[in-house]
């Protein structure tokens, strides 16, 4: 068994659905604005990230988006 986790995105331009996939299969819903690299600049993107995405991460989840 892998200790890996997953997480998987569906993004539009408005909003973002997130699941958190744990190892041993259960999962959690998270969400965020939407990301789209045609609207917004990388930045952006990435402080939507850092504000709304990683607060939402348990302490042990890699947390680095640099």
């Amino acid at each position: 068994m892998t200790n890996t986790m997953y997480l998987i995105a569906d993004s539009g331009a408005t909003k973002a659905d997130w699941r958190l996939v744990w190892p041993d299969g259960t999962a959690r819903a998270l969400h965020t604005d939407g990301l789209s690299p045609y609207y917004q600049t990388t930045e952006q993107m990435a402080a939507t990230l850092q504000t709304q995405l990683l607060p939402q991460l348990p302490e042990t989840a890699n947390t680095d988006v640099s």
